[in-house]
């Protein structure tokens, strides 16, 4: 078990570090190690158990791929 500290936004996940910060609450999971994008906030905390949002996935990537790329 290893323990990290999630800054929320109700459910869904903003933010995701190994120290404690205000703001940010303390979760124990079993995984020792986090997957690329969970704070990509399509991601969502249920407890100690974390999982993709696909339909809020679907809506940010598709918001991100209309911003126009800056030079």
């Amino acid at each position: 078990m290893k323990k990290f500290y999630f800054k929320l936004d109700g459910d869904i996940i903003q933010d995701v570090i190994e120290y404690e910060h205000p703001g940010y609450i303390e979760v124990e999971l079993a995984d020792s190690c986090l997957p690329a994008g969970i704070n990509a906030g399509y991601c969502r905390l249920n407890g100690t158990i974390y999982s993709i949002d696909e339909e809020l996935k679907i809506k940010i990537e598709s918001v991100e791929s209309d911003k126009p790329i800056s030079e």
